[in-house]
């Protein structure tokens, strides 16, 4: 997402005195827990998705302290090298998701938040956003269908415990075109510079989209993870950053 004039795409450098937007994200990756090549060549095979199907976790990086639907301070961040040992492991600079850490509650799904309006810690619940978004497209009630439905959809997300057990299509960026990306739209400076601050490095908001299909219900869940990683090295721009051209 390109920001409006003077905005930092949700970018915090120096976390005593500015604050990170977790709302304005950069994807790196949407995953699919299903494989179709159209996926990949064209975008005849997007999800149909509505208020109902469509989830966004609170960011992961935060203090449990502050308001997950405000701004999140700095020092709560994931460092870079916790963030790119989960997505990016290797040398090759590829994303992927290390199985190795398949236990870390930064990608089991159970362990993850998101925020309603009478509560800013509720636990996400696959089986539940997946009825949820079933009965509210069909119009019927939870009540009303089959136990042994419930009993398979159950099953079915057993399998999907975290984002290490997706099996299906990816398609995301290399953490070189990550980079590369923040820079060309003005979101971090490579300088460094940043003023007051003892080690430059800047807070960016980088997410991961998983397109759920479940196969029981014939339904799509679109779920968005949401990580706050602070990114050494870098710093805010002296500058509005990139503005998308009428």
């Amino acid at each position: 997402m390109i920001p409006q004039t003077g905005g930092t795409n949700g970018v915090s450098g120096v976390s005593e005195v500015q604050k990170v937007d977790a709302a304005v994200d950069t994807v790196v990756a949407v995953m699919y827990n299903y494989y179709d090549d159209k996926l990949i060549s064209s975008n005849e095979a997007g999800l149909i998705t509505n208020s109902s199907n469509v989830v966004t976790l609170n960011p992961y990086g935060s203090a449990p302290e502050d308001d997950y639907n405000m701004s999140l301070y700095a020092p709560h961040a994931l460092k870079l090298d916790a963030f790119l040992a989960l997505f990016y492991p290797t040398n090759s600079g590829y994303f992927n998701v290390n199985p190795s850490n398949r236990n870390n509650p930064a990608v089991i799904l159970s362990e993850q938040t998101y925020s309603s309006s009478n509560s800013t810690l509720n636990k996400f619940s696959l089986v539940q956003f997946l009825l949820r978004a079933y009965c509210t497209n069909k119009g019927v009630n939870v009540n009303s269908l089959d136990p042994r439905i419930l009993l398979i959809l159950q099953k079915e997300c057993f399998q999907t415990q975290s984002l290490t057990g997706i099996r299906g299509t990816t398609i995301s960026m290399s953490w070189d075109e990550v980079i590369n990306s923040l820079i060309r739209s003005g979101v971090m400076d490579p300088s460094g510079a940043v003023m007051g601050a003892e080690e430059a490095g800047a807070v960016v908001p980088l997410s991961i989209v998983l397109n759920y299909h479940s196969f029981v219900l014939d339904i799509d869940l679109s779920i968005k993870f949401t990580y706050l990683v602070d990114i050494t090295g870098y710093a805010l721009p002296d500058r509005p950053p990139a503005q998308p051209t009428l």
